[in-house]
């Protein structure tokens, strides 16, 4: 189970970064392109590297006001770093908004 927070701090980044491994909801949701809706952060230590940090790191932020964006990045703590990239455009849901007001 992922523990989850709600922000009014903002940029949302930001409380991910303080509170790792907890999905964090902005409560005082704006309608601006580029707003960040949600962000989770899973750090993760390079065993190669030490002194970098990889992991994986999603979030959900406003498109143009009427979609979203959905950005997971996935970086592999070894020598190679290999990464992975996902992005998708979706319409944003009624029952998203509610969801995400409500908590």
């Amino acid at each position: 189970m992922i523990k989850t927070m709600l922000a009014t701090e903002y940029p949302t980044r930001y409380v991910a970064f303080k509170y790792p491994k907890t999905l964090i909801l902005q409560k005082n949701i704006q309608y601006f392109g580029g707003f960040e809706y949600a962000i989770y952060y899973y750090p993760v230590k390079n065993k190669t590297y030490p002194h970098l940090t990889d992991g994986l790191y999603a979030e959900m932020v406003s498109y143009q006001g009427k979609k979203y964006l959905v950005d997971i990045t996935l970086t592999l703590p070894n020598e190679k770093r290999s990464s992975l990239d996902i992005v998708s455009f979706l319409m944003i849901m009624k029952q998203l908004y509610k969801c995400l007001k409500q908590k």
